[in-house]
């Protein structure tokens, strides 16, 4: 009893100085620019943490140790594709940063030169960061969980909280506390899994799992492309990157804090992993998705213990906060603004941007009680959006000849196909990636037969 009333004791007095943190970088909101990308002016370090937060939540720490109690060592591969994204999004990031906008959307509305394609990304990116969110929310639960509060009302607490600080602060606040919880987080994992390790007797004694567990590689073709493809091809049209490369003070900041960000990724994307092994030698028949709780519970000193779930709660809400922020910029910015109400004064955009993070909130809420395991709901999330969104993204900042109908096509065509697949309409193997074949066929084709209107006007991109 006195080792959960310290652990809670420890959360409760991290979640008051977080909310703390929200209430004072209210301050340095001024506008609407000021809450989307935090007035153009952040340096190298915060934004760069903040890249490292948006992927370092729930997905990673209690989604990684699942993976690890599960698969053994090949459970990294998420961790890695978190940080393949970054290295993937520099391929775009000069030609992000001069267009000055605050959202992908805006990349294709200045591609296309129409405000329906605007909407139809809008959408796709808004459904997928919904899922993402609600991912956060299972791991917040699980995490409340291991000291004796439910996981209903650990999700909504964990919930409530981050919308708080999110409508309070926007950007500014989102890399601010995105900053001090990856410094939490990253120290509070490394921590977890030496103890872990040591409770086992040596990082030698994890030889005696079966020799699969010991492999890089799944069994599984199918699971490495899975867990691989599609959060890599996300790092293409991811929200929260573009509007921390439209964050940043010039463009070497824009193409730094990525790759710094990526780097840090890679490396703490092994200690979850570990972690999760170390249960499984100790509880050979344990639930995966137990095993971060069941580590804290046998293992843990309650200081320890305390420490490592401020950790993973810190690195949930650093991934919730970035991705609420950017439904909050599709529902706002691309929707609200550019195509309802064009002529929004500042004040309006920023009393609709803090209802939207409660909505958005909600929803994600809503949810975790339909997807109830974290690394599915995360995964199916990113297949969403890469299939719908990367080919008109990609095809608007690199081919010139894209047009606004073979955008559509391409989005009709690759949400269609991955929707078709997963509900067994029709059986195609890894179809949350080879729906990316038809979707880019019918883009190229639909593009060269059709003509956008500045083209007939003898204007050109």
């Amino acid at each position: 009893m006195a080792g959960e009333s310290l652990i809670l004791g420890v959360v409760v007095f991290y979640l008051l100085l977080i909310s703390a943190l929200g209430v004072y970088m209210r301050k340095r909101i001024h506008g609407f620019a000021d809450f989307m990308v935090a007035g153009r002016s952040a340096g190298l370090g915060v934004v760069a943490a903040s890249y490292v937060g948006s992927h370092f939540g729930g997905g990673m720490t209690v989604g990684g140790a699942e993976l690890g109690a599960r698969s053994g060592l090949s459970g990294i591969w998420y961790g890695l594709a978190c940080g393949f994204s970054y290295l993937l999004l520099l391929v775009i990031v000069p030609k992000v940063y001069v267009l000055k906008g605050m959202t992908a959307a805006d990349v294709l509305e200045h591609a296309y030169g129409t405000k329906r394609v605007r909407a139809l990304f809008a959408v796709v990116a808004f459904a997928g960061s919904v899922g993402i969110i609600g991912g956060q929310i299972l791991a917040g639960g699980a995490m409340f969980a291991a000291f004796g509060v439910s996981q209903e009302i650990g999700g909504i607490v964990t919930f409530v909280i981050i919308v708080f600080y999110c409508a309070l602060s926007g950007l500014y606040g989102v890399m601010i506390t995105d900053t001090i919880q990856v410094a939490i987080g990253g120290l509070g994992v490394v921590l977890g899994a030496a103890i872990a390790i040591k409770r086992i007797g040596g990082v030698g004694q994890l030889a005696t799992l079966p020799a699969q567990d010991l492999s890089l590689f799944p069994a599984d073709l199918g699971t490495l492309i899975w867990l691989v493809v599609p959060v890599t091809l996300n790092g293409l049209i991811s929200q929260p990157a573009y509007q921390r490369i439209n964050a940043c003070r010039d463009e070497k900041t824009a193409f730094r804090a990525p790759l710094l960000g990526a780097l840090v990724v890679i490396v703490l994307s092994i200690f979850p992993v570990l972690a999760g092994m170390c249960a499984r030698l100790l509880w050979p028949d344990i639930d995966p998705a137990m095993a971060i709780p069941q580590l804290l519970k046998e293992v843990f000193p309650p200081v320890a213990a305390a420490i490592f779930i401020a950790a993973i709660l810190a690195a949930i809400m650093s991934t919730a906060d970035s991705v609420l922020l950017a439904g909050v910029a599709n529902l706002v910015r691309d929707i609200y603004q550019q195509i309802l109400r064009p002529n929004a004064s500042d004040k309006e955009l920023l009393r609709m941007s803090s209802l939207a993070t409660v909505v958005i909130g909600i929803g994600a809420l809503a949810v975790t009680y339909l997807v109830p395991t974290i690394i599915d709901l995360f995964l199916a999330s990113y297949a969403i959006q890469v299939c719908g969104g990367l080919i008109p993204v990609v095809g608007a900042l690199l081919w010139k000849k894209g047009t606004e109908l073979g955008a559509w096509a391409a989005f009709v065509v690759g949400v269609g196909f991955v929707s078709l697949s997963t509900l067994k309409v029709i059986d195609i193997p890894y179809h949350y990636v080879v729906g990316l074949a038809p979707a880019l066929v019918v883009y190229v084709c639909v593009s060269l037969l059709t003509e956008r209107a500045e083209e007939k006007d003898g204007e050109r991109r």
